[in-house]
């Protein structure tokens, strides 16, 4: 359906379609290939033209690094920088374990949801449906998570008390990234919450666009 004239797909990039500016794919949503990550079959459909190469790279847990630099918690820093994977340490630190928890157990994963709940600004009842275990768990890891951190609550409390103190003075929510640009919430949305998502996946969105120039200045396309 989506093969151009030249036999191959060419999926249409949009830089700046998300509220975030993250970008997305259509046309396939290449991005969001079922399986790709797992099934092998998948992986080799992908075929560089004759004379080229692929290359892979990606940024390893980007929007926490980000969120543990906006916040300017140095817990999570010192976690992130002691090259252990982060979210064993984050299970460790919420569940009072001896070491940093086991890739495949179930302290890692809920612990790595609430993460990314957090990231999302989603309260003990959204987590507990996400990551499918009681209000009373969810609230509980939360809470482990936020002790853990003591950064990351004040922050994301400072970014909402900003972008209310704009809605007052301008009749706009926003936040503003590193690169000038601002991101705001619909006018009817009150979700003041969201703002820190948008602070973290848009200057995680500002880092990416930027190796993606640096790699084309190298002669990568």
């Amino acid at each position: 359906t989506h093969q151009r004239s030249d036999g191959r797909i060419h999926p249409s990039y949009r830089q700046m379609q998300a509220a975030t500016h993250r970008m997305s794919a259509t046309m396939p949503a290449i991005q969001t290939v079922p399986a790709s990550r797992t099934d092998i079959n998948v992986r080799n459909s992908y075929m560089a033209r004759e004379g080229h190469q692929f290359m892979s790279c990606d940024y390893s847990n980007a929007e926490a690094k980000v969120f543990a630099h906006l916040a300017q918690d140095p817990v999570l820093i010192e976690a992130i920088m002691s090259g252990q994977d982060l979210h064993a340490v984050t299970a460790m630190k919420i569940f009072g374990l001896s070491a940093p928890a086991s890739k495949d157990s179930d302290e890692r994963q809920i612990s790595k949801n609430a993460l990314f709940a957090s990231l999302f600004g989603s309260g003990p009842a959204t987590f507990a449906r996400t990551a499918g275990c009681t209000v009373e768990h969810a609230t509980f890891v939360l809470n482990g998570l936020y002790s853990s951190y003591p950064r990351m609550r004040p922050y994301q409390r400072e970014v909402m008390r900003q972008a209310e103190d704009k809605l007052t003075s301008t009749g706009r929510a926003y936040i503003s990234l590193s690169d000038g640009r601002q991101l705001s919430l619909g006018s009817n949305d009150d979700r003041l919450f969201a703002m820190t998502n948008f602070s973290v996946q848009g200057e995680a969105s500002v880092l990416m666009k930027r190796g993606l120039v640096n790699a084309s200045n190298m002669g990568l396309n």
